[in-house]
């Protein structure tokens, strides 16, 4: 990790002492907060809590390792405990704050860890007909999901949809692409109950009745997204496309359709993929 800029660490201070809806501690909290992010810290000198914590974060300006934990110590769920939706609102500021230093939080499991955004590419022409910024790579999952846990697992899926790229394994990294979607949407529908369940294309059960989220098809969710504005047309046909590459996870229907995904689909694929994330994100 390089050098943060002044500003950042002058937010990072804002964090650390409390700001609106976040995690207030004391001078003497902010020692414990330094010293749980294994630095060394000076006695609270009875200043303003901001500036303490500055001068703290100071003292490791050009030591780039050391702040590097204290901003996983400011995302690690521990500082929150049951806190949940702290830790999603801290996150939230975190990657807001972090993003002008290209960087952002991402979480294997529940262990927050500092991820470095790739540089801005122009992407090519999408099938939609116009050439748009690519999204990127690593969309806010704690912010799509609420749920640290599940953010975690999905970004780890990401990652391995890298590898499968990087190694040309096509059809696995577009099933990846399919669970990640399914797990980002049925997350919307568990955050936005009222509006989901008020859908024209909510699914019911033989009795007429709504059925539970839990039972909601990747089909499901992409009706009830459109229907609701959460993604557009063409996203929920791109939802259709996933769906059924995904049916060839089972070989006895790869082997009906004697068919395999190629490198410019799973590309394509992939960059839909990023763009259906990024509407979902701005829309919900």
């Amino acid at each position: 990790m390089k050098a943060l800029r002044p500003e950042t660490l002058e937010e990072l201070a804002g964090l650390m002492a409390g700001e609106k809806g976040v995690l207030s501690r004391d001078g003497f909290g902010i020692v414990q907060f330094m010293q749980s992010a294994g630095l060394e810290c000076s006695f609270y000198d009875g200043t303003d809590r901001r500036y303490f914590a500055l001068k703290a974060l100071k003292r490791y300006q050009d030591d780039p390792q050391a702040l590097e934990k204290v901003i996983l110590r400011l995302a690690n769920p521990k500082e929150y405990k049951a806190q949940v939706k702290m830790l999603v609102v801290v996150a939230n500021r975190l990657n807001h704050i972090l993003l002008s230093d290209g960087l952002r939080i991402g979480f294997d499991g529940i262990e927050p860890k500092l991820v470095e955004l790739a540089p801005a590419k122009a992407a090519p022409a999408s099938r939609r007909g116009s050439a748009q910024s690519a999204p990127g790579d690593h969309p806010d999952f704690v912010r799509l999901t609420r749920d640290v846990t599940l953010s975690g697992m999905l970004e780890s899926r990401m990652w391995e949809i890298a590898v499968c790229l990087k190694h040309k394994a096509h059809l696995a990294a577009i099933i990846l692409m399919g669970t990640i979607l399914e797990g980002v949407m049925l997350s919307v529908v568990h955050n936005n109950p009222k509006e989901s369940n008020v859908s024209p294309k909510a699914p019911r059960d033989p009795h007429g009745r709504i059925k539970h989220f839990a039972d909601w098809t990747l089909t499901d969710l992409a009706e009830v997204a459109r229907e609701r504005g959460w993604i557009t047309l063409e996203e929920n046909k791109f939802v259709y496309l996933l769906k059924e590459y995904r049916r060839l996870i089972h070989p006895w229907e790869q082997r009906a359709r004697n068919e395999a995904p190629d490198e410019e689909t799973c590309r394509e694929c992939h960059r839909e993929f990023l763009a259906a994330l990024a509407d979902i994100q701005k829309r919900c």
